[in-house]
């Protein structure tokens, strides 16, 4: 079981409560903020997310993370990789090309997806096997590593899609980010909403709470103050009302709630048909960069 924690990550608050028991992981929920952060794990073997190659496979961890088979989910995060891009591009102000760095870029797909609307692509991520899928796969250039090994760039946009949740230290995060970012670039966040209507209603079953992978898992609020304390302009804070997931990977998400690896070897026997999830528990966030 997780030990009680240091001060809230986001707001450095002392006052916290234990709010979920999950598997051998506990969640606190800060009293100021509203942020959900996992504890300090005894265990060394919890100490550090794994992103090995079978994280984007279909193989099955012994914690059910990762994705079926991320290749086959092109379709459905394609879809939803154009809907971010379309709230973008409404705050674009800058001269074409348009120099976008993904980080947490998996496979590439937003990047790809980015680059059919004329944009100069870089992508990072962990995983080594993922960004040289990304290469051999789509022929776009990426860097393996954390927030500070990303290229210096500058850039006019910085994207971080489902990735700060993953992240235990997010104000330094965010810190690198904003290093790789032109004055006036934009910084977009997309990760789950723990104070949305779903999240509530759902409680420890909410597929977010999927630790130790997601460690920090915010409230709008908690969002808003993290970019805004680090010197960014909010352009844009949505909750995002439907999501578009491989029916295989819905299957995962259960088999993770219900901690069922019999489930979690169906979903591998699944194809990746495109179905609409609605949820409205995932914020958008659009910012730019003060000078």
């Amino acid at each position: 079981m997780s030990e009680m924690t240091d001060n809230c990550p986001v707001c450095n608050c002392a006052q916290y409560i234990q709010s979920f028991s999950i598997r051998t992981h506990v969640y606190y929920s800060c009293n100021s903020c509203g942020v959900l952060f996992l504890g300090k794990e005894p265990d060394p073997k919890f100490s550090g997310n794994n992103y090995d190659d079978s994280y984007f496979s279909s193989a099955l961890k012994d914690n059910l993370s990762g994705y079926m088979d991320y290749a086959k989910q092109s379709l459905p995060l394609r879809r939803n990789f154009r809907t971010i891009l379309s709230h973008i591009k409404s705050h674009l102000s800058f001269k074409s090309p348009i120099s976008v760095l993904d980080v947490g870029c998996a496979y590439g797909f937003f990047l790809d997806e980015a680059r059919k609307a004329g944009m100069s692509v870089h992508g990072l991520d962990l995983s080594a096997s993922a960004v040289r899928w990304m290469k051999d796969n789509l022929n776009i250039e990426g860097t393996v590593g954390l927030s500070y090994n990303a290229p210096e760039g500058p850039f006019d946009i910085v994207t971080a899609i489902e990735v700060i949740e993953h992240i235990k230290e997010p104000d330094s995060f965010i810190k690198n980010l904003r290093k790789r970012l032109k004055d006036g670039g934009l910084l977009v966040i997309h990760t789950g909403a723990v104070d949305s209507l779903t999240a509530k209603l759902l409680g420890r079953w909410w597929w977010y709470l999927n630790p130790p992978d997601h460690c920090t898992i915010f409230s709008r609020q908690a969002l808003k103050h993290l970019i805004t304390e680090n010197g960014f302009e909010i352009l844009d804070h949505r909750l995002m009302n439907c999501s578009w997931v491989g029916l295989n990977n819905i299957m995962l998400k259960l088999a993770r709630i219900f901690e069922s690896r019999r489930l979690g070897r169906f979903a591998s026997k699944l194809p990746a048909w495109t179905l609409p999830v609605p949820h409205n528990c995932v914020q958008l966030l659009i910012a730019r960069k003060i000078k």
